[in-house]
């Protein structure tokens, strides 16, 4: 029984005793549930316990579901199945013992590595396929075959596991009342069309996995849920042999086969798979000499990560134990080297005297230790520009805002679809000045992290990076929120949470929010959309937040004041109800008295709203139609605002208007803006167009100057720093990932022609 009774967070268990199980630590945490290494106290052996989650723990359906799959799948013995030991309840938690495996999950290790030989693949697809015919002929069916379900151990052998819970995982999790089990990506086109589905989907989703190994991407990919299961029902993936010439044409027949539409077109079983692979082995390579390669390469490409032991103090420990221990004799070696350790010790001391003089001289403090990453390189290329390159395989650089002391900017690093890293999302700072790269919020995504995507990465993509700008309070902080438990562990919340740019490691509280108001059911039509959003205000004393209101029809914008960390808290409601408000695109003016933001129309594309303090008008007033874009800013002086309008061939034109009744005060023809467009004289704004980016003069005769060379391709927006010294932009045709920092000292209209 655990002696609390109650699960009260992620880490609440540790130490303590589940059934006939000792908890000893968190191994990581998954959509259905946590998971954590315990130890089987009859047989004195260590196991992977998996327990569901608080709110999921109540659900009497979904916790006899998840005990029934456990029980079918218990009797099942292969080496490339993880083996599933007991299925209980203990205190109100429900929980399945498994066996613990050392090692890490494909999709972990395709992450770091990118796309692996086919080789590889194929020796990972071999253990796979005995592994499901195993199963198959004991009448389980898996149905979430994924590389997230499959172990590497430190054997370099493949295990498949969460036999037993896959006929359960994400129908109650994430798609609430649908017919789907299983992952999307990987559904055979007979589970999205809500069929029964037997061995054959299975092997389908073998086929994926094998094509995302060899490729480095998925077969068929969208952020729409729609889309891609039209894709997945009608369309053929691309030939691995065409994509990558090295794959043998036999090896991507074997994986189309796999993913035939029909499942009657399919291998007709797990164990032909098997041996259709090991004839390949054959063929191409070897069979006797090929797998001992490729499990030398499995062994030497897995790490093993230990698992951090946070046990309670005296919860789990053998106390006698320790004590005997201690009272060893200590080995005439070790003895030894305290000896020495000792005597140096005396020296140093009695040195002081004569090193008084150095000790006593001023020294600077020592620089807090920063997460700095290591692979990058600055260049001054010119007086008026340098470059940060950063190696980031299979990532790409997003939008940019500048934070904080200048010049920094924060950088949204996110996987490129359809490569291995898709889904994954970090964020960087990188400091000009300083000459360094900063890893504020380590790349995470869907398999590593609970919830990722209704917290950080609304539309199955990615979210802005939120910014602080300077500020009394919330000066130097990047905004970002993340789950967190009620202290029952009945009741999911968003936290936001601020941390230093400079030093990540200190984070500070700054509001809780449930989670419903953060991220509206799974079966509003707008819902993936619809994640909230927050921004500081520019005195660093208030956040606005966008909301969600239960049942998730509306969305509405609600003033905090900070700090303000409570279950409930109160603030200042700005909107109310009707069309749907674009969660990232609010702006605070300058001095924080008023705001713009975007809403939703079913007319001319969408509305810009323009909400003034002063007046206190629930809602403030629709300025402008047809908006294009996420970004409008406030001029320095509050009074006008620069956006973008759609124009025929999709080019975007930038206008000024006014703030106050949206008349338009100029057309500056073609561009993109970026967050920050203006220079704080008001003069001119930077936007990109045509592959540069380009000064515009605000007042007549708008005329334009050229930043940044020909040569470096910008295509998305860049950002003026706070001060105007700066420009940031991404350039996108650099062989490495690159930041550019342009100067604006040289900044004139005066001898461009008319």
């Amino acid at each position: 029984m655990a002696s609390s009774g109650t699960v009260i967070g992620y880490a609440s268990l540790i130490g303590q005793t589940l059934g006939k199980y000792e908890v000893i630590a968190l191994i990581g945490r998954g959509a259905m549930g946590t998971v954590y290494l315990a130890r089987d106290i009859s047989l004195n052996r260590h196991v992977a316990l998996k327990v569901l989650l608080g709110s999921l723990a109540r659900n009497p359906e979904l916790v006899k579901r998840f005990h029934n799959e456990a029980q079918a799948a218990a009797p099942l013995r292969h080496p490339n199945i993880v083996q599933i030991y007991a299925a209980g309840v203990e205190g109100g938690v429900p929980y399945i013992a498994m066996e613990y495996v050392e090692g890490e999950p494909l999709d972990r290790f395709l992450r770091r590595q990118g796309r692996v030989p086919w080789q590889t693949a194929l020796y990972i697809g071999q253990q796979v396929s005995d592994a499901l015919d195993c199963a198959h002929r004991h009448n389980v069916i898996h149905r979430d075959v994924k590389p997230a379900n499959i172990l590497l151990d430190s054997h370099g052998k493949a295990r498949l596991t969460d036999f037993g819970i896959a006929n359960v995982a994400l129908r109650d999790v994430a798609l609430e009342q649908s017919n789907f089990v299983g992952t999307l990506h990987y559904m055979s086109p007979e589970q999205c069309a809500g069929k029964d589905v037997g061995p054959m989907s299975d092997l389908y989703s073998l086929g994926v996995t094998l094509y995302f190994m060899i490729a480095g991407r998925l077969p068929f990919d969208s952020d729409s849920p729609v889309t891609l299961i039209k894709s997945i029902t009608n369309d053929d993936a691309p030939r691995l042999n065409k994509l990558f010439p090295d794959v043998p044409d036999d090896v991507a027949r074997l994986v189309a086969h796999l993913m035939t539409k029909d499942p009657a077109g399919r291998p007709p079983s797990a164990a032909a798979v098997s041996r259709t692979i090991e004839r390949l082995q054959a063929e191409k390579g070897g069979r006797s000499a090929m797998p001992e390669a490729l499990r030398a390469f499995m062994q030497e490409q897995t790490r093993i990560r230990p698992v951090r032991t946070l046990v309670k103090p005296g919860a789990g420990v053998d106390m006698e134990a320790l004590l005997k221990a201690s009272r060893r004799p200590i080995p005439f070696r070790a003895f030894l080297v305290r000896l020495i350790s000792v005597l140096a010790t005396l020296i140093v001391f009695s040195s002081i005297p004569i090193l008084t003089e150095f000790i006593s001289r001023p020294t600077p403090p020592a620089s807090p230790s920063v997460p700095l990453l290591q692979n990058y390189v600055f260049r001054e290329t010119s007086v008026l520009m340098r470059q940060a390159q950063i190696s980031l395989p299979s990532f790409q650089l997003e939008s940019i805002r500048w934070i904080g002391r200048m010049p920094a900017v924060l950088v949204l690093a996110t996987g490129i679809p359809g490569s291995a890293t898709h889904g994954s999302a970090g964020i960087l700072a990188v400091d000009c000045n300083e000459r360094r790269c900063i890893s504020v919020l380590t790349p995470a995504g869907p398999g590593t992290e609970p919830y990722f995507w209704q917290i950080r990465t609304p539309l199955l993509g990615t979210c802005p990076p939120v910014y602080a700008p300077q500020g009394t309070l919330l000066q130097d902080l990047v905004v970002f929120p993340q789950m967190s438990l009620s202290t029952r562990g009945d009741q999911e919340y968003v936290q936001i949470v601020g941390r230093r740019w400079d030093r990540p490691s200190e984070e500070i509280k700054l509001l809780q929010i449930p989670l419903e108001n953060w991220q509206p059911p799974f079966h509003a039509t707008w819902a993936f959309a619809s994640a909230g959003f927050v921004i500081p205000k520019p005195d660093g004393k208030a956040l606005c937040t966008v909301l969600n209101e239960p049942p998730g029809t509306a969305n509405y914008l609600i003033e905090y004041e900070i700090p303000q960390i409570s279950v409930s808290p109160s603030g200042k409601r700005l909107t109310s109800g009707g069309r749907r408000i674009v969660p990232w695109s609010i702006r605070y003016s300058p001095t924080g008295k008023q705001i713009a933001y975007l809403r939703e129309t079913s007319r001319e594309g969408r509305e810009l709203w323009v909400f003034a303090f002063t007046r206190d008008k629930l809602n403030g007033s629709p300025v402008a139609l047809g908006v294009a874009g996420d970004d409008v800013a406030f001029s320095p002086d509050e009074m006008l605002l620069a956006l973008q309008v759609q124009r025929e061939r999709d080019v975007p034109e930038i206008r000024v208007i006014s703030a106050a009744n949206g008349a338009v005060q100029a057309h500056l023809g073609s561009g993109i803006l970026g967050p920050t467009p203006w220079h704080p004289s008001g003069k001119y704004l930077v936007a990109a167009d045509k592959g540069r980016v380009w000064a515009i003069e605000v007042d007549q005769p708008h005329r334009r100057y050229p930043l940044s060379p020909e040569d470096r391709v910008i295509t998305r927006g860049p950002v003026v720093s706070p001060d105007g010294e700066w420009v940031a932009a991404v350039q996108d045709n650099a062989a490495e990932r690159t930041l550019l920092f342009i100067r604006t000292a040289r900044v004139t209209f005066e001898d461009i022609p008319q």
